[in-house]
């Protein structure tokens, strides 16, 4: 039996859309209303009750420790504790261009960035108000985020040798662009948003998320070597 996970963050007709799930599930679900991140990155699938204030929406989200993260794919609630530990610790990339201030969330905890910092796997890259941040990853893919954009690098997993590499970033909110690097090329590169994940061929795109009504632009990009 598949479990849906039907987000509760304080907003939306909760009690309608379970009723509405469970009629058409019909027996062969389990429909669970939560805010647990653990049951939200178990889950097969996941339901989140929108309103027409999405500002709102992700502030309510944000006070929930975990819960984007889990709704996210952030792996360190999708493996084992030691896995995650693991893969933690390893480097990603790095910091190219900083104006004004940025920082990462590291397990838990927010880190300043300066120039040069790396960035590990897992880490959650934000930037302050009024602030941009330039990012170079180890395959080459650059991205430059906006003011008060959240950005997750997932995961990144790259070898000169190897044609079976992946990579898996999620902007979270606000405004990045970023060209692809050799993931793109010799493997599987996905930029994933609050509403959905791109499959990446060596393009170069400006993805923006609303304030308002956390509504997803993408723009496809003249790449720098044409």
């Amino acid at each position: 039996m598949q479990k849906v996970a039907l987000i509760n963050y304080g907003s939306g007709n909760l009690r309608s859309a379970e009723k509405a799930l469970l009629r058409a599930a019909g027996g062969a679900s389990e429909i669970v209303v939560t805010d647990d991140p653990d049951v939200i990155a178990s889950a097969d699938r996941i339901l989140l009750p929108g309103v027409g204030a999405f500002a709102a929406c992700m502030g309510a989200l944000e006070a929930r420790p975990g819960v984007i993260e889990a709704m996210t794919g952030h792996v360190q609630y999708a493996q084992a504790a030691g896995t995650a530990a693991a893969a933690a610790a390893k480097v990603v990339g790095h910091v190219v261009k900083m104006t004004g201030s940025a920082s990462v969330v590291r397990n838990g905890v927010t880190i300043a960035l300066n120039n040069g910092d790396t960035v590990l796997q897992n880490d959650v890259v934000q930037t302050g108000s009024g602030s941009s941040l330039g990012l170079v990853m180890i395959d080459g893919t650059t991205f430059n985020l906006s003011a008060g954009a959240r950005l997750m690098l997932n995961d990144l997993t790259y070898d000169t040798a190897s044609t079976s590499n992946s990579s898996l970033f999620t902007l979270v909110q606000g405004a990045a662009s970023f060209v692809a690097g050799q993931v793109a090329k010799t493997g599987d590169m996905k930029v994933g948003t609050p509403v959905a994940t791109m499959g990446i061929r060596g393009t170069a795109v400006q993805v923006n998320i609303s304030s308002t009504d956390g509504t997803v632009k993408l723009s496809v990009m003249v790449e720098p070597n044409g």
